[in-house]
């Protein structure tokens, strides 16, 4: 087992083709059309600039209004799309879930619905199944949009760049690193035909850092400049402090963790964590990934001390978490078993890495390659804490 193994914090498309609401203003009139569409975009904007509080008051406003004039249900599927993209992104994922099954509905029972708006809402829907863990139906979502994204927008569009994207991260989280760089690599490729748009810009910088996030544990060499450039990027079309600058230095620190660079990942982590913190909240799933990734950077220094409290409020945060993913929390887990082991509190370490497996047991969406690795973690484990009656039972069931 890798303890240290790190995974994605859920790096699905903000956005996600939900711009292509836009088209719907133009056949608006009236000071009620204004209203709703006043408050649509300026949810729109809010999201952009990851003011989520903002956001979902302006988008529920938007439908609210919508819902009053019983019509424009066109209109109030694109606000429920960008509520629920609010949502997902701050790891509500069932409010998430309600927010883009009503929009997708409402597309799917519309004559008028056009094939790239009903392609944007399957791949919301299925950035919602990402986050929840069902790569399965995540999958089959994406799978539909790109049938319908070559049937209506062409192979070099924003939308074919975004959920290539998507799909490419489905994939990793189901064991086909191979197939999702190919993925990626085709959505940079689209990505930098048309940079000079700020859109297909956005859509550049998430190819980065998926890419970089492909090659962070196997060759820093290769992730480390990814990372780099899409920082600047991201800087450069967001400011210094947005989700996406902050997803870029969080598997730039895995990178440098790997480069054994340990103050430039202490630098990238803690940058990473403080604008997670002032966006979506201390306690968020995106958060905990940087406490994990510190306290690896402890572990792998000898600092138990320090990475035994960080460990634990990753943990923390996971087990209470509904976009919190079982193979995060186990990564958090068996760190804190480590920090635990090697200042000789071996009850402790025990106790978590039996917690471990009993998580691992009941998950059955965890690919059995990654129990397989616990597995033999744990076994070495319980050999260096000098029970080998118990390490030889679990390697038995391998």
């Amino acid at each position: 087992m890798n303890p240290r193994r790190q995974y994605t914090a859920k790096l699905a498309t903000i956005f996600c083709l939900i711009a292509i609401g836009v088209s719907l203003t133009s056949c608006t009139s009236g000071s009620s059309d204004d209203a709703w569409l006043s408050h649509q975009n300026a949810g729109r904007a809010a999201l952009f600039k990851n003011d989520f509080a903002k956001a979902e008051s302006e988008l529920k406003e938007s439908i609210g209004v919508l819902d009053a004039l019983k019509s424009h249900s066109l209109e109030k599927a694109v606000s429920l799309g960008l509520l629920g993209t609010v949502y997902n992104q701050t790891g509500r994922l069932k409010e998430a879930e309600q927010a883009q099954k009503q929009s997708l509905e409402i597309y799917e029972s519309s004559p008028q619905a056009t094939k790239a708006q009903l392609s944007s809402a399957y791949n919301n829907l299925s950035n919602v199944y990402y986050s929840m863990g069902r790569y399965e139906y995540a999958s089959e979502l994406n799978q539909k949009a790109l049938k319908l994204i070559e049937e209506s927008n062409g192979s070099d569009s924003l939308a074919m760049a975004s959920t290539l994207n998507n799909e490419g991260l489905v994939k990793m989280q189901l064991g086909k690193s191979e197939g999702a760089k190919e993925l990626f690599e085709k959505a940079l490729s689209i990505c930098e035909m048309n940079q000079s748009n700020a859109d297909f810009k956005a859509e550049m910088i998430k190819s980065l850092i998926n890419l970089a996030h492909y090659w962070s544990e196997s060759d820093a060499d290769k992730s480390i400049p990814l990372c780099e450039k899409a920082i600047k990027i991201a800087e450069g079309l967001y400011g210094e402090n947005h989700i996406e600058l902050a997803d870029a230095l969080r598997i730039q620190g895995v990178a440098y963790t790997k480069g054994k660079q340990f103050d430039n990942a202490t630098t990238s982590f803690k940058r990473a964590k403080s604008i997670y913190d002032d966006k979506l909240g201390e306690h968020s799933v995106s958060a905990a990934y940087c406490l994990i990734g510190l306290s690896t950077l402890y572990l792998k220094q000898q600092q138990y001390d320090k990475a035994q409290p960080l460990a634990e409020q990753a943990v923390k945060i996971l087990d209470t978490s509904e976009a919190g993913n079982v193979e995060s929390t186990v990564n958090a887990m068996c760190i804190l078993a480590e920090a635990n082991m090697k200042q000789d509190n071996t009850a402790e370490a025990k106790k978590l890495l039996a917690r471990c497996k009993a998580k691992l047991d009941e998950a059955p969406i965890v690919s059995s390659e990654y129990k397989k690795e616990f597995l033999r973690g744990y076994a070495k484990r319980l050999r260096e804490m000098s029970d080998v009656k118990e390490a030889e039972n679990i390697e038995s069931s391998i």
